[in-house]
């Protein structure tokens, strides 16, 4: 993802911040916004996307197993080579054949904010039948030691890919996952927006100009400002840079990340989330 899911800034807080820009054309002042928080965003290590709804559909392999003993357990149920198993679900083979369904999968995403809808072949999950765990991990749950489970016991192994996930043999999780930017980079972007706005209507501005004019010994020439700060993951106004560099004082590009082929996987499904 290159870019913020959701604004951090908006046109009323721009033009709060300078009157003389209220009459300014509304795609200008939004696309400052929107420029000014994808720029905020990659400068404090892409941490605050904002608010998305992904659709997975995931394959829950049993904790017990390892990536090998889980591609071996495909390969024996289906007679396909073990490449399948990193496909998410290359194949469903039925309730019958699959074993123990698992209680709890890695939706791949942090934090989930909310689960939307959960899909089990087909059928909808009631809502008290999961929960969330450490912001990420979907748990099968039962409302009372009585109660039945709505559809199967726990979450699907596997499933049919190719089939949408209103039919049987299909898991699917909607849900909405992302952390908000905090008080400090919303007055950030708010003030990045405002030059950005300002530049785009010709007025005057605090961005750093590209072209310096400069006079030596009664010779005027004009060169081109190098722009250091850029490569230091700036942006050359004081108050924007302060706020990156305490969030991000280490210059990250990315969030660090954990990576390992034991993990469970899941395929976005569609083009819901960019």
């Amino acid at each position: 993802m290159s870019g913020v899911s959701t604004i951090w800034c908006t046109s009323a807080m721009v033009t709060a911040r300078d009157a003389s820009l209220a009459g300014a054309p509304r795609a200008t002042l939004t696309a400052a916004c929107q420029q000014a928080s994808d720029l905020a965003y990659a400068a404090s290590g892409r941490r605050y996307p904002g608010l998305a709804t992904l659709l997975v559909r995931p394959s829950a392999r049993p904790s017990s197993m390892t990536i090998r003993s889980w591609s071996q357990y495909l390969q024996t149920l289906s007679g396909v080579g073990a490449a399948m198993s990193w496909a998410t679900g290359g194949g469903w083979f039925g309730q019958g054949t699959e074993g123990p369904d698992t209680v709890q999968i890695d939706l791949g995403a942090y934090p989930v904010r909310a689960v939307n809808v959960v899909k089990i072949d087909g059928v909808t999950i009631p809502s008290d039948e999961y929960r969330i765990d450490d912001f990420r991990y979907l748990v099968r749950t039962l409302p009372s030691a009585t109660a039945q489970a709505t559809q199967r016991s726990g979450w699907p192994r596997v499933q049919n890919m190719m089939l949408p996930d209103t039919e049987a043999g299909t898991f699917s999780v909607s849900f909405d996952f992302g952390e908000d930017p905090p008080a400090g980079g919303v007055t950030a972007a708010t003030s990045l927006a405002l030059e950005f706005a300002r530049m785009y209507t010709g007025s005057t501005n605090r961005l750093p100009a590209r072209v310096q004019s400069i006079t030596r010994q009664g010779v005027s020439f004009a060169m081109l400002d190098p722009m250091q700060f850029l490569d230091e993951g700036l942006t050359g106004l004081y108050d924007v840079d302060s706020w990156i560099r305490s969030v991000n004082p280490g210059k990250q590009k990315f969030p660090s990340l954990v990576w390992s082929p034991d993990l469970e996987t899941r395929r976005r499904a569609g083009t819901t989330y960019p």
